[in-house]
């Protein structure tokens, strides 16, 4: 965080959820803020454009990216988070191994305001046929156990 500040010393990092209970306040400074236990998500996604999600282990598809994408938030995280994703090849997540690689990632889209809209309409379309795909499959579920016959 230090080194995004000292690029865009506007940029805060919001953290919520539980994390928030086992972060040292004292250690902070004040571009970071906890947010602690969210009621509604969309308040929460709506206070920024940029989400950010570490994370590079676990299994299946990792709730918290798709979760990101669904409120239109660009998605900066490991590669392991594309894991088990539609499309996993065409998915709009700008992907980061480092911190340095998230520096990166951060400063190149601030250092555009149309990156942020180009990057928030990727991420719209990757819904959409995400959405579609999701609904053939359950349309396609329930039509064959529908038409099936019990004994």
């Amino acid at each position: 965080m230090p080194k995004v500040v000292e690029k865009n010393d506007q940029t805060k990092l919001l953290i919520a959820g539980s994390i928030c209970n086992q972060i040292n306040v004292e250690l902070l400074n004040e571009n970071v803020v906890l947010i602690g236990k969210v009621d509604h998500l969309a308040d929460f996604y709506n206070l920024g454009d940029i989400v950010i999600n570490p994370t590079d282990n676990g299994s299946g598809l990792k709730i918290k990216s798709i979760e990101a994408l669904m409120y239109n938030k660009i998605l900066i995280s490991h590669p392991h988070a594309i894991e088990g994703f539609f499309e996993q090849d065409n998915v709009p997540i700008k992907l980061a191994s480092t911190p340095q690689e998230y520096v990166n990632v951060i400063s190149d889209l601030f250092s555009d305001p149309q990156k942020i809209i180009e990057s928030k309409n990727e991420i719209e379309s990757y819904m959409k046929k995400y959405n579609l795909f999701v609904k053939n499959q359950i349309q396609k579920v329930f039509a064959c156990n529908l038409n099936k016959k019990h004994k």
